[in-house]
């Protein structure tokens, strides 16, 4: 149902969590493999993307695509260098 799109994803990222520790997702995800969580975030953009332009003509806005994250442990540095990635492939 296009009237039900959302008008945003959002990517959890910083997720503290035990959950999040044992199944390696959230800033665990980050901490463990930087390159998978870039690869998630560019398949997310792609799908969302795909999907607008398959049903362009119903659509009248696209999601904004977005992630909440943490301070990585190599410092501010390595978060901004981060972040740019995140923002370069959604």
């Amino acid at each position: 149902n296009f009237a039900t799109l959302p008008f945003g994803i959002d990517l959890n990222l910083g997720c503290p969590q035990e959950c999040a520790k044992r199944e390696g997702f959230g800033a665990f995800l980050v901490e463990k493999d930087i390159d998978a969580t870039i690869s998630c975030m560019a398949s997310m953009r792609k799908s969302i993307d795909m999907y607008c332009s398959r049903h362009n003509s119903r659509i009248t806005y696209k999601p904004t695509l977005s992630a909440k994250i943490r301070i990585l442990d190599g410092g501010v540095d390595d978060t901004i260098a981060f972040s740019n990635k995140l923002k370069s492939v959604g």
